[in-house]
């Protein structure tokens, strides 16, 4: 039988009901007396069998800190055993039951010293006709049940005591290790000094010329770094010329290839993003013609470099995808750009691209700005096809 079993058929209240009638019946559990010295007075005096108590305090035990499982069997026996030692009990003389009541009482009261006056013994004289014995209470609260268990001082107790000693062993350890170690640092720091007052001559030797040498390798890594960008930047040159020089022939596959190898290898030129842009916008070429990718190229590179040039292709691309309202606002954006400009640039734009779109979609380059073929004087501002 489990121990929630035993809970459920009430072990303890049965257990707990019968000492209570022991009580009843003249022989008073004295306050503050264990359950092991109350039933240990009971069998000393021949009212309950030794096997008896033994199965109660189990009993107690196992329900309390769970010990071990129960079996149904001595429950029920030792229930028997108890209620047989009570009518026993009750069998016994008046005279006999008042007899083991002083006596119970009388095995608290402690051994008499010089001027200590004995404490009175809290049962009535046997010459009453009926002691006067307190009702006890019917609570099946956790605080009366609890005063018949015994006091056991369970062993995790003393596993947390042996946890917080080391604990604190270790503590003091690491403590005087961290304040020895400063304390031994500190004694060879005062006498580097002294040491160095020799090798002082012969370090500031090897110091500089170390220096030189370092500041001679980052000399020669900047130079080596600068001439590869000059070295990508020529090459990169030299790549969108011959695209354009592609694009003037009428070949559109060499022109696609070498822009999208240029975009793959430095994501970050919106100048290159933008004029591949503005190749995949051209509906003359069907082949080449996407407006999606030409659009997701548009606003990245709207998003590294806002000029008008770029606004521009970002508002062809979004009414070619569908989007004409947001075309619109983008387009009024570029406009507003381009009369700033012209009123910053003193009646002149210099270096400003103007994507043009003719009736049948065919993209017109611009005049000036980087995404122009041809290299021709910047003329008035003005939006060519307004």
């Amino acid at each position: 039988m489990s121990q929630a079993e035993i809970a459920q058929h009430g072990a303890i209240e049965q257990l707990t009901e019968r000492l209570r009638k022991f009580e009843s019946a003249g022989v008073p559990k004295p306050p503050y007396y264990l359950l092991s010295d109350y039933l240990g007075f009971l069998v000393d005096n021949q009212l309950l069998p030794r096997e008896t108590s033994d199965n109660m305090q189990a009993i107690y035990n196992a329900v309390r800190y769970g010990d071990a499982p129960i079996d149904e069997g001595i429950l029920v026996k030792t229930l028997a055993q108890v209620d047989a030692a009570l009518a026993t009990l009750r069998e016994m003389n008046r005279s006999d039951i008042e007899t083991l009541g002083e006596s119970l009482a009388s095995s608290l009261v402690p051994a008499e010293t010089p001027g200590q006056v004995p404490a009175p013994s809290p049962v009535k004289p046997a010459s009453a006709t009926a002691p006067d014995i307190p009702a006890f209470p019917r609570s099946e609260s956790a605080d009366d049940l609890s005063r018949f268990m015994p006091v056991a001082n369970p062993p995790i107790r003393k596993s947390l005591r042996i946890l917080a000693g080391g604990f604190l062993w270790t503590l003091i350890v690491l403590v005087a290790g961290y304040y020895g170690h400063d304390k031994i640092s500190s004694l060879l720091k005062k006498e580097e000094p002294a040491k160095l007052q020799w090798e002082d001559p012969e370090r500031k030797l090897v110091q500089d010329r170390e220096s030189r040498k370092g500041h001679q390798q980052f000399v020669t890594n900047r130079r080596a770094l600068i001439q590869q960008t000059d070295i990508e930047k020529e090459r990169q040159d030299l790549l969108v010329n011959l695209a354009r020089f592609h694009l003037r022939n009428g070949e559109y596959g060499e022109f696609y290839f070498i822009y999208d190898s240029l975009i793959r290898q430095d994501p970050n030129n919106p100048h290159n993003k933008i004029n591949f842009a503005g190749f995949l916008l051209d509906k003359t070429n069907p082949w080449y013609h996407d407006p999606n990718r030409a659009l997701q190229l548009a606003e990245e590179a709207v998003a590294l470099d806002p000029d008008t040039y770029s606004l521009r292709v970002l508002a062809e691309a979004l009414y070619q995808t569908g989007d004409a309202e947001q075309a619109k606002d983008f387009r009024q954006k570029a406009d507003i750009a381009l009369y700033e400009a012209e009123i910053k640039g003193r009646g002149r734009l210099r270096g400003i691209g103007i994507l043009r779109f003719s009736e049948n979609g065919r993209g017109v380059p611009p005049v000036s700005g980087p995404g122009s073929l041809v290299p021709k004087k910047s003329g008035t501002a003005e939006w060519p096809g307004d």
